[in-house]
């Protein structure tokens, strides 16, 4: 049998653990979010010396990672994004992943260049994939906020309590939104002030600014009273000229955002082309010392160059 078939296999069973042990902490994660908010930071059970020796375990473990990562803002990120798990067991996971490819790539190649810029890719492509998923739910979810104060204006002025209307806006509205708003609405059932309930609702997107003249319109009328219905109709309002002005935007860049891909795009193809007609005129990148280094920088560089254009030609808003 060949070497490297075990590692494949190895490397499956791994991953599939991974993806087991991910989906089974997501699915304990709403009950978790609840728990945490009714109780905040209460001290750990008993003193029991298993759950010592596990608390402990867990302090090292956090001590590591935090040497090395913002674990706030990690944290921040996942949350966001709606994944469950620990900033912790991510970073571990990710550093898994890292030494995995690294090894991987070693084994069936030989090449250590190759093997570290595989490496540092299984380390990226995590992070790149959780800051992917945070903007997309961030952009759904503000999406969705018209029509859903539009929904909550219209319970109001029928006679619905604040309660009952955030109520009927998270059950009749798909992720992110409507789950966000079924959690307020289930904190404050459980016994939580409405006041840290939207606080946590704030937390948990803290980039979107929106969410913050949501959360501050609800407390103001709780506290002083006022017109509920006519603020949350002007948020709606500004909320969707924005939008307008956005698309607006987008199309006068277009092709600035165009000619930035396909700059970026050339470079990598190009080699591509050559290495698939001419492998022997590329391969001296890839075996010599000089060309191993020539590849790091032409990587580096290129992804810099794209990363620049890509904030040249994006506007917020």
């Amino acid at each position: 049998m060949t070497p490297w078939i075990p590692v494949i296999l190895v490397d499956t069973a791994l991953f599939a653990l991974a993806f087991y042990f991910f989906k089974t902490d997501r699915s304990r994660g709403r009950a978790r979010t609840l728990i945490r908010s009714l109780k905040g930071d209460s001290a750990p059970p008993g003193p029991h010396a298993s759950a010592l020796k596990a608390e402990s375990g867990k302090i090292a473990v956090e001590e590591l990672v935090a040497a090395l990562v913002d674990l706030s803002r990690l944290e921040s990120a996942l949350i966001t994004a709606g994944v469950t798990t620990s900033p912790e067991r991510f970073v571990l996971w990710t550093a898994g992943a890292g030494a995995l490819m690294f090894l991987t790539a070693f084994l069936l190649t030989g090449q250590l260049v190759v093997a570290m810029v595989l490496s540092c890719a299984g380390v990226a492509l995590p992070f790149g994939v959780i800051i992917w998923t945070k903007r997309k739910r961030e952009r759904r979810l503000v999406e969705q906020l018209p029509d859903a104060l539009d929904m909550i204006v219209r319970s109001l002025k029928v006679g619905h309590s604040v309660d009952g209307a955030l109520e009927e806006a998270g059950r009749n509205f798909p992720d992110p939104l409507g789950d966000e708003i079924t959690l307020i609405y289930e904190e404050i059932a459980m016994g939580l002030p409405f006041k840290q309930a939207l606080n946590h609702l704030e937390e948990r997107f803290v980039d979107v600014p929106d969410i913050r003249i949501f959360c501050a319109a609800f407390i103001l009328q709780r506290e002083t009273g006022g017109n509920l219905a006519a603020i949350l109709s002007g948020l709606s309002t500004t909320i969707r000229e924005r939008f307008q002005l956005e698309r607006q935007i987008q199309a006068h860049s277009s092709e600035g955002r165009l000619s930035a891909l396909v700059i970026g795009l050339l470079p990598p193809v190009f080699g591509l082309v050559t290495w698939v007609l001419n492998p022997d005129y590329i391969r001296t990148l890839v075996t010599h010392p000089t060309g191993q280094r020539f590849l790091v920088a032409a990587v580096f560089f290129e992804i810099t160059g794209f990363i620049v254009m890509r904030a040249m030609t994006k506007l917020d808003v």
